[in-house]
Order: C-alpha cells, then sequence, then structure tokens
C-alpha cells in the first residue's frame, strides 16, 4: 500500500512471492495498491518471473481501507522508512504485518510480538516469514491483535497529544528553572 518507489523496493518482495508461489505451501495472491515511478520495472518483474496470475496491481486508489479488509498480512519491504503509514493503517486493521526491519520500523513493532521483521532485501527471509503467517493462523492473530493493541497505547491521536504536552511540560519546566 502506498507509492511504488525505489526505497519500498517491491522488487525484493516479487522475488520473496516467486519463491513462496513455487514452494507451493500456500495459494497466495500479492495484491499492490498504488502508483509512483518504479511501476514499470514492478510490472516488467511481475511478466518476467511469470507472475501475472497471481499479482494485482490496482494503481492510485482514494483509501487502501478496504484493501487491508481482504488482507491476510501486509508487507513492507523497503530499504529506508520514518514511520510508515502503511505499517500503521495496517496495525489499525488489525492485519498481521512483516516488515524489514529499518528506520522507525522497529520502534513502532517488535519482532515476534507484534509483527515478524527481517532484514532489507532478503528475498528469503521475507518469503520465510509471509509463508510462516500465512500458514500459522494463530501466530497471525496474536500478533495483529499485539500490534492494533499498541497502536492504540502509542499511536492513537490522544497518545500522541499526552505525549507531546509532556514534552511540552519538560521543555517549560526547564525554562522556568534556568530563568529563576
Amino acid at each position: 500500500m502506498g507509492r511504488l518507489s525505489r526505497e519500498k523496493d517491491h522488487l525484493t518482495l516479487l522475488h520473496a512471492f516467486r519463491q513462496l508461489a513455487r514452494e507451493g505451501s500456500v495459494n497466495a495472491h500479492l495484491l499492490i495498491v498504488g502508483d509512483g515511478p518504479e511501476r514499470p520495472r514492478i510490472e516488467a518483474a511481475i511478466r518476467d518471473f511469470q507472475l501475472c496470475a497471481a499479482v494485482t496491481m490496482t494503481g492510485h486508489m482514494p483509501s487502501a481501507e478496504p484493501y487491508y479488509g481482504v488482507a491476510d498480512l501486509a508487507v513492507l519491504s523497503s530499504l529506508s522508512e520514518g514511520s510508515p503509514n502503511a505499517l500503521l493503517e495496517a496495525m489499525s486493521a488489525r492485519v498481521p504485518v512483516v516488515a524489514t526491519a529499518v528506520g522507525g520500523v522497529p520502534e513502532i513493532v517488535a519482532d515476534r510480538q507484534s509483527a515478524l521483521l527481517v532484514p532489507p532485501h532478503s528475498p528469503a527471509a521475507l518469503c520465510q516469514a509471509m509463508g510462516e503467517l500465512l500458514t500459522n493462523q494463530a501466530m497471525a492473530r496474536a500478533l495483529a491483535q499485539r500490534a492494533g493493541e499498541l497502536l492504540a497505547a502509542r499511536h492513537s491521536l490522544e497518545a500522541r497529544s499526552k505525549r507531546l504536552l509532556e514534552i511540552y511540560a519538560g521543555v517549560l519546566s526547564n525554562q522556568l528553572r534556568y530563568s529563576s
């Protein structure tokens, strides 16, 4: 879900998905929602990997929400991230997540507690994690449940507002102490 750009590393995702399809342990379909400059390269890889029947590209959509409703898992294969909205959206929708451990991702979710985290640019690790969640529904549900709880506790509007007020109060307290 999101912008199709080089740093999102959709090609590693396609390599991993091809490997997952070849193993045959799960019957999966990959849905890529979004658009961007990498779309031609992604489409070419889909053709080259002979995945046309197993991958759907929707293009840009005004809302990703309906797609989370049909997803068995969300995969973020990024090489770099800040605080990815797609991760927060998946957590909100209670969709289990496989993500690369880059940027702010490990600050939001923890490996095997609220998501499965893998190294970037590793199709084998990504394939293994996707397969694990697709075949272990109990684990997938537990991770999604914990991720949703974390989202509410740490990333809701109320939680963020409270933390911001705490920061302002700390700054104000330090200024008052130094000005006295």
